[in-house]
């Protein structure tokens, strides 16, 4: 009896003992795996990594543009925040899809990759004609339209030309429902603010699928559809120049407001 009653006793230490390396290894493993992803997602990429990663970028959706529904370039008034998309959150984020105007018709393709937060951020969006580029970091952001570097839109809200000019300022501050772009010409522009619109947001009161109480079973919480709307609200005469910058600004708005990875 004695001999059954240790080997039952070796037999429930060993088995204790694998349940707690195996807690062990499961906490531990997802502290590294945790670990890795912050890293892989805060450190310093290369310039030929970046390079690569914007060619890439331009690939997909050159490809994509073959799918758009309209006959002519965007005007300010195409650009809106009624996205079709699908996206995957890893080290390096990626949302893809189309931007539709208010017709329902797709006038632009796009894609944005992000790592940790949307201070770090590269979004490529192509028109009939015409392609945008930005590439976001706490300075500032560079915009790019067909290959050229057009300037720069600072933290401080200046506009600045590539040949060093300020020509006006767009201050955004925290989620507004509207802000303006100022020119030093005297022109203007309205721009909406736009804000994640997924039609369902992470549960922050979840804790489990059998939990007694309806609220913390549920991973998700599904929102109401929103409705669509465009970007710019009005704007004065514009200069050429002035209405790149107006298209560039509100397509920013509706590509990085209107998606949030975190959420």
């Amino acid at each position: 009896m004695s001999i059954l009653f240790k080997l039952i006793v070796l037999i429930l230490c060993i088995i204790g003992g694998l349940f707690i390396l195996f807690i062990l290894g499961s906490f531990f493993g997802s502290a590294f795996m945790l670990g890795y992803v912050i890293k892989k997602s805060t450190e310093k990429k290369t310039p030929e990594f970046l390079l690569n990663e914007k060619t890439e970028m331009q690939v997909k959706v050159q490809e994509m543009s073959r799918q758009l529904e309209v006959e002519s370039d965007a005007n300010a008034e195409d650009i809106t925040n009624d996205l079709d998309y699908s996206y995957k959150r890893w080290i390096t984020s990626v949302l893809t899809g189309f931007m539709n105007n208010p017709d329902g018709k797709k006038v632009i393709a796009f894609q944005r990759r992000q790592r940790g937060n949307s201070i770090d951020c590269r979004i490529l969006a192509q028109t009939l004609h015409t392609r945008y580029y930005f590439e976001m970091n706490p300075v500032e952001t560079i915009v790019e339209i067909n290959g050229k570097k057009r300037g720069s839109i600072l933290s401080s809200g200046d506009i600045v030309t590539a040949d060093n000019r300020t020509i006006g300022s767009m201050l955004r501050i925290g989620m507004p429902a509207e802000y303006s772009i100022e020119f030093r010409s005297g022109a203007s522009a309205t721009i909406k603010g736009s804000r994640d619109n997924k039609p369902f947001i992470n549960n922050i009161w979840f804790e489990r699928v059998n939990h007694p109480i309806p609220l913390r079973r549920k991973p998700k919480v599904y929102r109401p559809p929103y409705t669509p709307y465009a970007m710019v609200s009005g704007y004065t005469t514009l200069t050429i120049e002035e209405k790149e910058w107006v298209i560039a600004a509100s397509i920013l708005e509706s590509l990085v407001y209107s998606f949030s990875f975190t959420s």
